[in-house]
């Protein structure tokens, strides 16, 4: 499935839907109703992997001066490879099972907590779509989604 990464805007933390559902990325589409879930949205550029990732690709600071996690340097090498490949191609690669993680709550995306730093790449690069695998499909008793 691909989607227009501007229409997330909020994250839904992996630990509230792990202690109802199990691990976010194994659910594969599973269809809820939880009238709680939308409780805990918070907006996705709060999210520290999402404003470092910002802060290095949008504002060119290196990595060594960002509040990263401790990871081999190879893994942020990879991540500038897969800047500079979506860059030059405008897509990010369809790697099923390992996209990047969306709920859909009444139909609308909501990050699911894989795949920040691809996210945060396709927003900076203004990307119109991203594939993107799907956790929950979750339904709330009221009907429509508040943002």
């Amino acid at each position: 499935m691909k989607i227009n990464p501007n229409q997330i805007e909020f994250y839904i933390p992996a630990e509230i839907v792990s202690k109802d559902y199990g691990h976010p990325r194994h659910l594969r589409g599973l269809e809820v109703v939880n009238n709680q879930i939308l409780n805990h949205k918070k907006w996705l550029f709060d999210e520290p992997k999402i404003k470092y990732c910002v802060r290095h690709f949008a504002e060119g600071v290196a990595w060594t001066d960002l509040p990263i996690e401790k990871q081999p340097s190879e893994r942020y090498l990879q991540l500038d490879n897969i800047f500079l490949e979506a860059k030059k191609c405008g897509f990010l690669k369809d790697m099923p099972g390992n996209n990047i993680l969306i709920h859909l709550v009444n139909g609308v995306p909501y990050f699911a907590g894989g795949g920040y730093h691809r996210l945060a790449i396709a927003l900076i690069l203004g990307l119109k779509e991203i594939p993107v695998d799907v956790s929950l499909i979750c339904t709330t008793k009221g009907g429509e989604c508040e943002k």
